[in-house]
């Protein structure tokens, strides 16, 4: 069975550097620790001060590479192994469904105990880990059962 909607296998590894390199940066700049700045004026569909406009934000680099996150995510995710069959498409499927699962868990946990400016957080973490979620669970689930059949061999 061919798999028609994954990107090609080359385009995991250049997923993973994406994900590798802005992971650490939204981070760290989430937190403060490395500065961001507002420098180039942004297209604006709705924001506080109404529709369609242009508004200069205060952390063009954090949507910057906040975009190479979702990019690098997507790409791992959502590319090819390098020998993809019936057994890695159920895999990939029963992670999905998983991560899906533990997803909306968590956000219902959130619902419940998170409140004001620390819900907005939660909600922007949200964005990020259903693929990470997937991820996490997928090379899990690949990698163990890789070393169960090079054990029976």
């Amino acid at each position: 069975m061919k798999a028609q909607y994954l990107f090609p296998h080359r385009f995991k590894k250049i997923g993973w550097l994406l994900f590798g390199i802005s992971l650490p940066i939204c981070l760290l700049m989430q937190y403060s620790i490395l500065p961001t700045s507002g420098v180039a004026s942004m297209p604006a569909i709705l924001s506080d001060e109404g529709w369609f406009h242009f508004v200069r934000p205060d952390n063009n680099a954090f949507d910057f590479f906040g975009i190479l996150l979702l990019l690098g995510t997507l790409l791992s995710a959502c590319s090819a192994e390098k020998y993809e069959d019936e057994f890695i498409a159920t895999l990939r499927l029963d992670s999905l469904l998983w991560a899906t699962y533990v997803n909306y868990a968590l956000l219902a946990l959130a619902l419940l105990l998170t409140y004001g400016s620390s819900f907005f957080m939660v909600m922007i973490y949200s964005m990020f880990s259903l693929p990470l979620l997937f991820l996490l669970r997928f090379q899990y689930v690949l990698y163990r059962n890789s070393h169960s059949f090079s054990h029976e061999k």
